[in-house]
């Protein structure tokens, strides 16, 4: 099967600076009059970061400011080195920049402005790394998915996507056939979404916490499981994490296990555990 990344920001909290995508996020908040969304010095882990966005929008241009000052994370360069083809819910370019900032070209079917069905770059290099911005990309900062209305307005584009019902002017405006009619019949994919779709793929998800604000993910994940049971899809998806005990924990593994996505938990002793997980992933993986 051919290995695909789907990698978060786990990697950018790896940096023990000010600068690190926790603190960027953290510095939209008003301490003095917003402590409640706070606990010992850290964003309460039950806030969904798209809610929290909504909440201080008018502070957006700062939190990229600081975003653009995160270096780039370890692991960074290894990942993208293990991998040919990268999906990152990542707005930052660390992965771009791990090879050198001059070594990604555009390659994307839409130049979109807002949305991300389409958002690819390609190493220009010979090995021809693909690399997806399914979140957005911060050079195009109205792409960017932050709060709750670009969540839901991408998911349409998504639902449209799959039924048959999105054209595009770059193709003579000819809907993308419904995924029923293309599933595992897919040898290039138009878009990343098309991955989740495709016989002998393995995606493999690092450095993510897959909640569930992230509901243009969990729709795959259903669409997914029902054209595995209907067309007999031939793919997996692998989660890898740490072996953590807690509520919202367990009722995402849960949830995951159910949409049949394999979840591989780490139990690791450590005084940095996430660096030790991404050592273990990258030895294991491939």
């Amino acid at each position: 099967m051919e290995q695909i990344l789907l990698i978060g920001n786990g990697l950018n909290n790896l940096e023990n600076s000010d600068v690190s995508w926790e603190n960027s996020l953290k510095k939209l908040i008003d301490e003095d009059k917003h402590s409640v969304f706070l606990k010992d010095g850290k964003i309460i882990s039950s806030i969904a970061y798209p809610f929290l966005f909504d909440l201080f929008a008018d502070k957006k241009n700062d939190f990229f400011n600081e975003v653009e000052k995160i270096p780039i994370p370890e692991f960074a360069e290894d990942f993208v080195n293990k991998y040919n083809t990268i999906l990152t819910t990542n707005f930052s370019r660390e992965f771009e920049y791990s090879l050198g900032k001059d070594a990604w070209l555009s390659d994307s079917v839409k130049n979109e402005t807002k949305y991300n069905l389409f958002r690819k770059k390609i190493n220009n290099s010979s090995n021809r790394k693909t690399l997806w911005y399914i979140h957005g990309c911060i050079e195009k900062n109205s792409s960017v998915m932050m709060g709750q209305n670009h969540y839901v307005e991408q998911t349409s584009k998504i639902v449209s996507y799959l039924n048959g019902k999105y054209k595009l002017k770059e193709t003579d405006n000819v809907p993308i056939e419904k995924i029923e009619d293309r599933v595992s019949n897919i040898l290039k994919p138009i878009s990343w979404v098309d991955y989740f779709f495709m016989d002998n793929v393995q995606i493999d998800i690092v450095g993510f916490g897959f909640n569930f604000a992230e509901t243009d993910l969990w729709y795959l994940l259903k669409r997914r499981k029902e054209l595995r049971i209907s067309e007999k899809l031939n793919n997996r998806i692998f989660f890898y994490c740490l072996d953590e005990d807690s509520d919202s924990v367990r009722i995402r593994d849960a949830s995951l296990k159910i949409n049949e996505v394999d979840v591989k938990k780490y139990k690791i002793n450590s005084n940095k555990p996430y660096k030790e997980l991404y050592r273990r992933i990258l030895n294991s993986v491939y």
